[in-house]
């Protein structure tokens, strides 16, 4: 993409943005776009008048601060450190000496300079969480240095080695690196206490690099757990605001960049398994005006005058990995916050053209985010608009459809990613695989219901499904935690199946000289459905006084598991997902514990 296009798209592409307020006084020390674009100001109203009184006059505008100018005269970061450090600072060698690293299970120079290498070019694609020239210097000191090593850089060089590792490619010449990193994930817990007490942006980084690995291995933390504890430490920080006032901006370009790259790293974590597990968002969106990071490549960049060079193609990736995230969390406040308005069909339309452009603005493939995972974000936003919601529980025949294609998009192209060896995240992708499957299948049930003309064949339907099932079965023999998840969309598939071929038959045509094609491009024309029209009428009748078994799903992505299906007990479906939510009629949260 060109660094026209991606200008454009930055600052111009119509981003749900935070309300800006400040006070004239105060002069903008950074004219960068915003990802968000500003809210027009309340309405203001020249009197006030209370019940059984007469008019009052308003005090003057400048009379008392308003909420944002108050926060800017208020100590952030590293002034709280000055403040408090001397009472509650903890030295990095008070615990652990600083020379406690066991090098005797490093690798050679040259395969710790691969792993190194693969991780900024695959890793760091997506998550820039570190500052590359630093990274190297710490990589330098901990497995090459002397014995001056403190806790901080020990945990950030072993888990960069441990995300590497797991990360590794089937194809690469490291793969028999692999099975260290368990070896470098151990070497770090001695020290991890000490590093997460680090008073500046080390801590936070600490905490998104050990995420990372866990996202990798489910069975080596809490996913839910270290992801609101990044995004908790970000707002400590104050990383979700940018202050307006002068003072505020004084540090160097390298240390403000890079807590704009920490924040937006741990946004997009915290946005993509909040909608995910269908949770509330952590921090609105309404608190942030952060702007995005530069877009030169490390080594390049100005200290001085924090001045860009020529755009870098792994910037430009993680910028578009932060702008779904933004449009994806846009949708899901409109449509899934419990009791909002239905928005009108342009806003519908104009969301859909918006996840098009980010889909059609893509830079060229860089590491993480492979052509693959473009498509799969692409489509997984459209599901996300689409499927059933609080706002809007019943989508009419063009939404159903585009969930429907959606959705089998984002099986077909976990299915690549799983024959190709690139699938990333196992434990995420199977929440992501499994609420593809349960909106594929109600949007055929829908479309059974009511005759659309969206339904496949009985053939397609079986050959998605399959699909579906087919990734799941290995995912879940790997990954702790979700067979209950592969359990309950083979009992939902397999119910809904039936129920739809044991009321009316689905429409009859001709063999394909194609193979069947993702694309899902296999509506009923007119002239088959002229036969099966009566048939669709008599079916929707006959399922006069069913509910869909699916409804609850899409309020709560948990909810319907625990409202028995078909031939299903209310003890098979306990069985069955005691591992993906609560019992029913119970209080809280699903567990997520590997």
């Amino acid at each position: 993409m060109t660094s026209q296009g991606h200008a454009r798209l930055t600052s111009s592409s119509p981003f749900s943005q935070f309300a800006q307020i400040a006070s004239t006084s105060y002069e903008r020390t950074n004219t960068s776009p915003s990802p968000f674009r500003p809210l027009e100001p309340p309405a203001t109203t020249s009197t006030i008048s209370p019940p059984g009184s007469g008019q009052l006059r308003p005090p003057p505008a400048q009379y008392l601060p308003s909420n944002a100018q108050l926060l800017d005269t208020f100590p952030t970061g590293h002034e709280l450190t000055n403040i408090i450090s001397e009472p509650h600072h903890v030295s990095e060698g008070e615990d652990i000496p600083r020379n406690a690293v066991n090098r005797e299970v490093l690798p050679s120079r040259d395969e710790i300079n691969g792993l190194l290498r693969h991780f900024e070019f695959y890793t760091l694609a997506a998550f820039p969480i570190f500052y590359l020239p630093t990274l190297e210097r710490q990589v330098q000191e901990v497995c090459f240095g002397g014995n001056d090593c403190g806790p901080v850089d020990i945990c950030m060089v072993f888990l960069v080695l441990a995300v590497a590792a797991t990360s590794i490619p089937r194809s690469s010449p490291l793969i028999h690196l692999k099975p260290q990193a368990d070896v470098f994930h151990k070497m770090v817990l001695p020290h991890m206490d000490v590093a997460l007490r680090a008073p500046d942006v080390r801590r936070l980084q600490v905490k998104l690099i050990h995420l990372q690995y866990v996202l990798y291995n489910p069975s080596a933390g809490n996913v839910w757990e270290l992801a609101g504890g990044a995004i908790r430490i970000a707002v400590d920080l104050a990383l979700h605001r940018e202050s307006q006032h002068r003072r505020r901006n004084e540090r160097s370009p390298v240390e403000q960049d890079l807590r704009r790259r920490l924040f937006w790293t741990a946004y997009c974590i915290d946005r993509n398994l909040t909608i995910a597990l269908g949770r509330p968002l952590s921090l609105p969106d309404a608190w942030i005006n952060t702007i995005f990071p530069m877009t030169c490549h490390d080594t390049a960049f100005d200290h001085n005058s924090g001045t860009e060079a020529p755009l870098a193609p792994s910037k430009l990736s993680a910028i578009h990995h932060f702008q779904v995230r933004i449009l994806q969390s846009e949708i899901y406040h409109r449509l899934y916050t419990p009791n909002s308005p239905r928005p009108p069909h342009e806003w519908f339309d104009e969301m859909s053209k918006r996840i098009t452009t980010w889909r059609e603005t893509a830079p060229c493939e860089t590491g993480f985010c492979s052509t693959q995972w473009l498509n799969l974000n692409y489509h997984m936003s459209t599901i996300i608009l689409n499927r059933p919601s609080p706002a809007n529980p019943d989508p009419d025949e063009e939404g159903l459809k585009r969930a429907l294609k959606a959705a089998s998009g984002v099986m077909r192209t976990y299915k690549e990613m799983y024959r190709a060896g690139r699938i990333n995240f196992n434990w995420l992708s199977m929440y992501q695989l499994f609420m593809a499957g349960v909106t594929y299948l109600n949007s055929i049930w829908q479309a059974h219901r009511k005759g659309y003309s969206i339904v496949p064949s009985y053939v397609d339907a079986l050959l998605d499904v399959q699909v579906c099932t087919a990734v799941m079965e290995p995912l879940a023999a790997i990954t702790p935690g979700t067979t209950g998840l592969r359990d309950a969309f083979e009992h939902v598939s397999e119910s809904i199946i039936r129920r739809i071929t044991s009321r009316a038959t689905w429409a009859s045509r001709p063999p394909s000289p194609i193979p069947h094609l993702p694309t899902l491009d296999s509506s009923l024309n007119s002239s088959s459905m002229s036969q099966p029209a009566q048939t669709f009428e008599e079916a929707a009748e006959m399922d006069t006084g069913d509910s869909n078994p699916l409804d609850q799903f899409f309020f709560d992505p948990l909810e319907f598991m625990f409202d028995p299906l078909g031939d299903l007990t209310t003890g098979d479906w306990h069985q069955a997902f005691q591992t993906v939510g609560p019992e029913p009629f119970g209080g809280g949260l699903p567990s997520i514990d590997p």
